[in-house]
């Protein structure tokens, strides 16, 4: 806690009163949270700024201290705490506060912005790594035959499909009905995210360059083995769903096995890596955005032909 002010002509008896009125302008646990956040700028300001004193703060000195907070992976939020807190322990001390300046604004508006889009670190699924992810569950004894067929397909037709996980094995999960083939495979979704009951059709061709991983030949394969009246698509033999939760979980077995463990995949880096290579292959932004029922610009995200890993 900063010293406050010395208030040498306040009657003795009233400078205790006094004191704490000033502490009670905020409640104890904010106090406690701007003693914190102070103690981190004095640190801040001892290593970097050694020649200032500590209660006169410079702009120079914030917009550093900001830009400081933003290396840490601070959101901006935290920093504008951090500012309140430097602002309020000025105060207590009867110290100038520092006037907000336009261009500290503008650093806090540019953080706001990166703030609000964090970087996703999850990696997009390449074809090299979809084979090795395959080999890895047909490499195991734990599944069955039928079970293999089942995970492989899973995998192949989210990657082509540009399938969010849940459209597939969750809660908008396919039904048998949904899926139609002849000669490609069309798939209905009777529901996904963000459409509000809006049905979707997608269209999967042959992969004549990748037969090993053509969705069509994976789907007809499963197609053969799937012999069942279960309601839905993506079943085990005794007809129980596949749930997007098992799914994950066994995901996590098949990335290790796969020697792919220093890598950031999630059921969703299939969908990344599958417009990334739409993308690779000459579609058009038009068509990705199409082929992977975005509303918005945000497909733009996914394509990261940079993040491959071959």
């Amino acid at each position: 806690m900063a010293n406050a002010l010395a208030l040498e002509r306040v009657p003795a008896h009233l400078r205790q009163e006094v004191a704490r009125l000033a502490e009670a302008s905020v409640a104890t646990e904010t106090r406690r949270g701007y003693n914190r956040m102070w103690d981190e700028f004095r640190e801040f300001s001892q290593r970097f700024f050694p020649g200032e004193q500590v209660y006169r703060v410079s702009q120079e000195r914030l917009i550093a201290y900001v830009a400081h907070l933003s290396s840490l992976g601070r959101s901006h939020g935290g920093a504008m705490g951090a500012l309140s807190a430097i602002s309020w322990q000025l105060k207590f001390a009867n110290q100038p506060d520092v006037p907000r300046s336009g261009y500290l604004d503008l650093v806090l508006k540019g953080m706001k912005k990166s703030s609000a889009a964090p970087q996703d670190v999850r990696t997009p699924v390449s074809l090299p790594i979809l084979r090795r992810l395959c080999k890895a569950v047909g490499d195991t004894t734990e599944y069955s035959a039928y079970e293999k067929c089942l995970f492989c397909c899973v995998m192949v037709t989210a990657f082509f499909g540009l399938f969010r996980a849940s459209e597939l094995v969750g809660k908008h999960r396919l039904e048998a009905a949904d899926v139609m083939l002849q000669g490609s495979v069309r798939i209905r979704l009777r529901s996904a995210k963000n459409s509000a009951g809006q049905e979707h059709v997608v269209i999967l061709a042959p992969q004549v360059s990748v037969p090993d991983l053509c969705p069509v030949a994976h789907i007809a394969r499963f197609l053969e083995q799937r012999r069942t009246t279960s309601r839905g698509f993506f079943v085990f033999r005794s007809g129980q769903m596949l749930s997007q939760r098992f799914f994950t979980r066994e995901l996590k077995k098949w990335v290790q096995r796969a020697g792919l463990s220093a890598l950031n995949i999630t059921p969703h880096s299939f969908r990344i890596g599958g417009a990334t290579f739409a993308f690779e292959q000459g579609m058009t932004e038009v068509q990705i955005q199409r082929l992977g029922r975005w509303k918005s610009n945000a497909f733009q995200r996914y394509i990261r032909p940079w993040l491959l890993v071959l």
